[in-house]
């Protein structure tokens, strides 16, 4: 056995005939020993509990869900994690990253990637040519070039966050806020992008 005491400890009080204990006040590091204990000794209770708390926490702990999933093959976790994590590098995914997913990895990159792109082309078109005054923050430059220069990010919360600062921008009159994309529009434009699973 490689688990330590602590994790089939809890493992076993999934077991016992009794009250078990309640899984949501495992801190994030022993949900996922647990669940990598239930999976090795294939304690199907216990796993399913853990698969579906894993769910609950990819919004906080995509990187620890995604790695979960991947193991174990739950593909509708990976593409649930997997929009939340397309800003890591391979570098720092690969080393926890199964090897079967590393080209699907990289197409689905690839792919959010050029959506983000048209996302953001769009968005410049908000920018006033006349004034510069949808400036974001820094001198003269604009909703797209401020975006090149944050390294071209494209997470969801990425592109959301610039947006909302772009619609907040005073602008001269030639262009407002309608210009933009809206929140919806980002949403759907971002929802479009194909799921994860669907590269594998």
């Amino acid at each position: 056995m490689t688990e330590d005491a602590a994790t089939l400890e809890n493992l076993f009080k999934h077991i016992y005939p009794k009250r078990h204990p309640d899984i949501e006040l495992l801190p994030i590091e022993d949900l996922c020993k647990l669940a990598e204990a239930a999976e090795k000794y294939e304690v199907f209770g216990v796993m399913n509990i853990c698969k579906m708390r894993m769910k609950e926490l990819v919004k906080d702990h995509p990187k620890e869900a995604f790695d979960y999933a991947s193991r174990h093959g739950y593909h509708d976790i990976l593409s649930m994690a997997a929009p939340l994590l397309v800003d890591i590098p391979l570098s720092k995914m690969a080393p926890t990253l199964s090897p079967h997913l590393i080209g699907p990895w990289l197409s689905y990159q690839e792919h959010w990637s050029l959506e983000a792109e048209k996302v953001m082309l769009a968005q410049r078109k908000g920018i006033c040519d006349n004034c510069r005054c949808g400036v974001m923050g820094f001198p003269d430059v604009g909703f797209y070039e401020r975006w090149c220069a944050l390294g071209r990010k494209r997470s969801r919360k990425v592109l959301q966050e610039l947006r909302a600062v772009a619609f907040k921008v005073q602008h001269c009159g030639k262009k407002n806020s309608g210009d933009f994309l809206s929140a919806a529009d980002l949403d759907k434009a971002l929802d479009a992008i194909p799921a994860f699973d669907t590269f594998l």
